[in-house]
């Protein structure tokens, strides 16, 4: 899944056919953050912070055969991130799922939900097998390959105010 048409949607529509374990970005304002949890929740999903607990349980729901969801195109931290091509700019690109496939064989694919006359349509689609890479940079570029097949469908659901097409060493453009 990615930030595109309507993504929570998507872990609405993913959660009728499975229990849905989705990794998110913690708040800085916990009362925040726990809405957002009980909301997600209503369905059945489980949300799991982006911490080493949350990592710990999108592991063992992926060894138990689970559907996990990650959002690929959030801003990862330094330590967590490689750089690869996106609409021809280099972008930080989170490298958890290469890490993720390196300690678990499971099937990945992308999950978009695109804005329609009346709702939304979901198109849920395989990722090249290359995404198994172990060289992180090598599978986020599959990962941004990936995204941009999507985003291109229809550009202006693309939600493109995510700040990863800024470098750490370039200046912040956004600040105001």
């Amino acid at each position: 899944m990615q930030h595109f048409g309507n993504w929570e949607f998507i872990g609405y529509y993913l959660n009728t056919l499975e229990t849905l374990t989705a990794l998110y970005q913690r708040r800085r304002s916990g009362a925040v953050d726990e809405a957002l949890v009980r909301a997600r929740a209503r369905l059945g999903s489980r949300s799991v912070p982006d911490n080493v607990a949350g990592l710990r349980q999108l592991l063992r729901t992926l060894r138990e055969g689970g559907l996990v969801a990650i959002l690929p195109d959030q801003v990862p931290a330094d330590e967590s991130a490689v750089v690869a091509p996106f609409f021809g700019r280099r972008v930080l690109t989170m490298s958890l799922l290469s890490k993720l496939l390196q300690r678990v064989d499971v099937d990945v694919v992308v999950a978009a939900a695109t804005r329609v006359a009346g709702g939304f349509s979901i198109r849920i689609e395989t990722i090249d097998g290359a995404i198994h890479d172990p060289d992180a940079a090598a599978s986020a570029r599959v990962i941004n390959t990936a995204v941009e097949t999507v985003v291109r469908r229809n550009p202006a659901q693309y939600q493109w105010e995510y700040k990863r097409f800024r470098l750490r060493d370039e200046p912040d453009i956004y600040k105001r």
